[in-house]
């Protein structure tokens, strides 16, 4: 009897109960301050993903001799470390690092293992490792950045990041053909020392930034297109985010219109199809009222090579840009392949002569 109440008083004591209040509170933020370091470290790396997507085509400072592309591939490099960085960190936290397997690993092993051994065999290789000065996006370096990226995003990836990847590659169109737009129309938009030094296209050449206006048309009607359908977003800020939209997209036609010589019309055209016949086939199901858009986008097109190059719409004269014809680049591949069909010739890595002949250079 005696034993019973010592065992019941001993249930009952507020010391001990509080105590045990304590050490459950003290577990409980424990456990709590590595979720939200990791919280912290998922947005830092949200942060990197969106630079890299926002910041590339727009990132230049006209301070070096090596040129924009050289600026551009610095800046991919800092994003990418600061994120490898924070993605360890993330991993120490959790105590594990967990890298998403993709159907493309096998192929971007193999095709590592060929360009780390060209560069070893290369002749130069101390430029086929870091890239030549004003252009190093060639070099084995890069190639291993390019690689960190691709598993850095996979591994990753959800239809958070995706949205947000979505936006940072709207956002720097928008300026990027803003910006385009008052320096082909002849606009001084800019003091007078800064235009000096200030480049037509931020892209790097007008034919990477013919490229790059050609990807934004599918995103752009597919942003059209995803916005419309979207219940979350209010009827008023649809429809001005959906006006903003269809004005980037007939200035990006418009755009490419201008720059005809530069745009390449058969990827454009080919994109554009395999658009409607995805509508036609219902893998991608528009709302009703918005069908219209992608058709009337595959007219002007047609209605633009029809008109050709016949009408000067710049108010300035576009760089001259010359690149060696599809023979040539053919006859080098070949002569490549017949040296040494793995490695190449005894040159930097057969990938780098393969882009440098199609590269092309402004004069």
């Amino acid at each position: 009897m005696e034993n019973t109440q010592r065992r019941s008083s001993r249930g009952i004591n507020p010391a001990s109960a509080a105590q045990e209040v304590k050490q459950e509170a003290d577990a409980n933020a424990t456990d709590q301050k590595p979720r939200l370091m990791v919280r912290i470290l998922d947005k830092i790396i949200t942060a990197c993903i969106f630079m890299l997507f926002f910041g590339v085509p727009l990132f230049f400072t006209s301070l070096s001799f090596q040129g924009i592309a050289f600026e551009k591939q610095i800046y991919f490099y800092f994003w990418i470390l600061i994120a490898l960085v924070v993605w360890a960190a993330r991993g120490v936290v959790l105590g594990e690092l967990k890298i998403r397997r993709t159907p493309l690993d096998i192929p971007i092993a193999i095709f590592f293992v060929i360009y780390a051994l060209a560069t070893f065999f290369s002749v130069d290789r101390w430029h086929s490792f870091i890239g030549f000065p004003g252009d190093p996006s060639r070099g084995l370096l890069s190639i291993v950045a390019l690689i960190i990226a691709y598993y850095l995003i996979f591994s990753h990836f959800n239809l958070s990041r995706l949205k947000w990847i979505l936006t940072a590659i709207l956002s720097s169109g928008a300026i990027l053909i803003l910006w385009t737009l008052l320096g082909i129309m002849g606009v001084n938009f800019l003091p007078a020392k800064l235009m000096t030094v200030m480049p037509l296209s931020l892209v790097g050449s007008v034919s990477g930034l013919g490229i790059f206006l050609s990807i934004l048309l599918p995103l752009l009607i597919t942003t059209v297109f995803k916005l419309q359908a979207s219940k979350t977003v209010g009827s008023l800020k649809k429809k001005i985010f959906t006006g903003i939209l269809l004005v980037l997209t007939a200035l990006d036609l418009f755009l490419l219109f201008a720059l005809y010589a530069f745009v390449p019309w058969v990827a454009i055209l080919i994109g554009v199809g395999f658009f409607l016949i995805f509508i036609l086939a219902l893998i991608i199901r528009p709302i009703e009222n918005w069908t219209w858009l992608p058709m009337v986008t595959f007219v002007l097109i047609m209605i633009i090579l029809m008109i050709g190059n016949s009408f000067k719409i710049a108010k300035i004269n576009l760089p001259v840009e010359v690149s060696p014809s599809y023979g040539l680049s053919w006859q080098i591949a070949k002569n490549t392949l017949a040296d040494k069909l793995v490695l190449g010739a005894a040159q930097p890595p057969m990938a780098m002569i393969f882009l440098s002949t199609s590269r092309r250079t402004s004069i």
